[in-house]
């Protein structure tokens, strides 16, 4: 297990009713200027030897290269 009931209740939360829902989607619009956002996934980026072919796709924002999949830019 990655981590115990109460560590994931302190860091992980979602809205459960519509006034949270509304508020939070609110939250994100004002900040980023994401809307009907109401929550987020922080990705791990993992370091790779990445193929000669289309090498610069694979080279995330840190400057390392790294799987270009879902979180590749996170």
């Amino acid at each position: 297990m990655l981590a115990n009931r109460e560590t994931m209740s302190r860091h992980i939360s979602f809205p459960i009713n519509m006034l949270d829902v509304t508020r939070v989607k609110a939250d994100f619009q004002g900040i980023a200027n994401f809307p009907n956002v109401v929550g987020v996934v922080d990705g791990t980026q993992v370091q790779i030897q990445a193929p000669h072919v289309n090498e610069e796709a694979y080279v995330n924002r840190m400057g390392y290269q790294q799987y270009p999949g879902k979180n590749s830019n996170s």
